[in-house]
């Protein structure tokens, strides 16, 4: 059996609320599949390959580290196995059990999650969307201030086609008399 049919035949499919967090951001997030090994999330804003993030769902905190994005998309390939059924069904027998491995900060243990609108200007570009929005203003500064500096230097190049006119035209009235 190859790679891909090993990883399908361990998910189950779902649609649980999942609250996430990692450096610096806090945000909804939806659980769409899950396996003991890893997680398929979506959210508005995803964070970047490799990170590693917390993820809470039905008070079951799991850590990992995310290992693709696409789009709104992305897999966790979580720190420990988790029992699948357990997360579905909000059972944390004992949650003091499940820690943080040694490669991550302590803050990634088991630890209340809590609302916070607070973000970072990191957390900011880790969406596509913000990303693009940045480019679109950056590109419209660049933009009008062409247009300005273009403006200001036409306007230089009319007045001295204005002043060779009228003086052509001095010159062609001299020679007419």
């Amino acid at each position: 059996m190859n790679q891909t049919d090993e990883r399908a035949e361990g998910r189950v499919k779902a649609l649980l609320r999942a609250r996430l967090s990692g450096y610096g951001f806090e945000r909804d997030a939806c659980v769409l599949d899950l396996s003991p090994q890893g997680l398929l999330l979506t959210t508005a804003m995803p964070p970047r390959c490799s990170n590693v993030v917390t993820v809470t769902v039905n008070g079951y905190a799991m850590t990992g580290e995310v290992k693709w994005v696409r789009e709104r998309r992305f897999g966790v390939n979580l720190d420990a196995a988790i029992a699948v059924d357990e997360v579905i069904e909000g059972k944390v027998l004992n949650p003091g059990v499940r820690k943080a491995s040694k490669a991550l900060p302590e803050k990634f243990g088991i630890r209340p999650q809590r609302a916070s609108a607070a973000m970072t200007l990191a957390s900011v570009f880790e969406s596509q969307w913000a990303r693009y929005a940045a480019i679109v203003l950056i590109g419209g500064g660049m933009a009008i201030y062409a247009g300005f500096f273009a403006g200001h230097h036409a306007g230089k190049m009319a007045d001295q086609l204005a002043t060779v006119h009228e003086a052509s035209q001095a010159e062609s009235q001299a020679m007419a008399k």
